[in-house]
């Protein structure tokens, strides 16, 4: 075979080998990004909901100013103007303001508002990826059922190109445009009048009336009974995804309520007042059977859930909210006994 080359004493070849190296390390260990959580920013944006078949395109403005507890987005649609929303974060005064169709509904929130971008900090690097001609790094972070990334370039990793979240139920895909670390203005933070004398309209021609403790009871049968994901399906009249889930812990009419029609049977209540029986929900997402506290200081919960396909119905200890980037609202059944 030869005599062995000696590395020591081929200077060269011991130099294109640490070059080489050193090429590897900096390729597999991409600078993390540390995006600010006071911007402002342009976007364009998809978004797809499998669970009512729906697929738009739009684009928007967003503002945050996270540490003082208050941020903007503003969304339209130009072919569907009916989805077109405003939503006004204003954690400085215990309120998140949402208007759709000229209505203002007000959500009541007493806790520090949550990181934009914290959850990066637990992200993996997954690759280089080509968007629209251009290599960015990639960076994903998987908890319960959704998946959201970021994509930034290795020239600014401190600069979001594209930003996502995948799930069973909802992909959301958005690019920033003209992304800006500035104070925002304080006007885009002002309260908009039409949301000084708001309420809420809550169905209750609907809803069963039943026990915290009979709630729960009918949520352990499907997770005893490993009912899979399944939208197309049905398990006792409901429908096996999340919402026909809590539909059925609930004993609503069948097949059950979507996301974003539980807000009819439901009211808005803050952290401290959830209990068992009560739920975690992002309309156009998710929703989470909420189980109790697993510790004292509240960071940590039991959640009953339809999850994604291959995984089903699941009770387990989940981070308070649920998943980074993105706010849940909490609502509770009413008017259910909540003893």
């Amino acid at each position: 075979y030869g005599a062995q080359p000696n590395i020591m004493k081929n200077p060269t070849l011991l130099l294109f080998i640490l070059s080489s190296l050193l090429i590897l390390a900096t390729q597999a260990a991409p600078v993390r990004p540390n995006i600010p959580e006071v911007f402002e920013s342009f976007f364009v944006f998809q978004f797809d909901q499998q669970e009512n078949d729906v697929h738009l395109e739009g684009h928007g403005t967003t503002v945050w100013d996270q540490p003082k507890g208050k941020a903007l987005e503003h969304l339209e649609f130009p072919r569907n103007p009916e989805y077109d929303s405003f939503v006004l974060l204003r954690y400085d005064l215990g309120t998140i303001y949402d208007i759709r169709h000229r209505v203002c509904q007000k959500i009541p929130v007493n806790e520090t508002m949550p990181s934009t971008w914290g959850w990066i900090a637990n992200a993996n690097f997954t690759g280089t990826r080509n968007f629209r001609g251009r290599l960015l790094d990639v960076w994903e972070l998987t908890i319960g059922y959704a998946t959201t990334g970021v994509a930034v370039g290795s020239d600014d990793p401190n600069v979001p190109v594209f930003s996502w979240r995948y799930s069973p139920q909802v992909n959301i895909t958005a690019e920033y445009r003209d992304f800006r670390s500035v104070v925002p203005n304080p006007d885009f933070f002002i309260v908009p009048r039409l949301c000084n004398a708001s309420k809420i309209n809550i169905n209750l021609n609907d809803v069963g009336c039943l026990a915290r403790t009979t709630i729960m009871a009918r949520a352990a049968v499907w997770v005893d009974d490993h009912v899979p994901y399944n939208q197309g399906a049905t398990h006792d009249g409901y429908r096996e995804d999340c919402s026909g889930y809590v539909s059925y812990c609930w004993e609503t009419s069948k097949p059950g309520y979507v996301t974003s029609t539980l807000p009819q049977i439901c009211h808005w209540i803050t952290k401290e007042e959830l209990m068992p029986g009560d739920v975690l929900l992002d309309v156009s997402e998710h929703v989470v059977l909420f189980g109790g506290w697993a510790n004292a200081a509240h960071t940590e919960y039991v959640a009953y859930e339809e999850t994604r396909p291959g995984e089903g119905t699941v009770k387990r200890v989940t981070p308070y909210p649920y998943w980074y980037n993105t706010c849940l609202l909490y609502t509770s059944p009413s008017p259910r006994d909540r003893q």
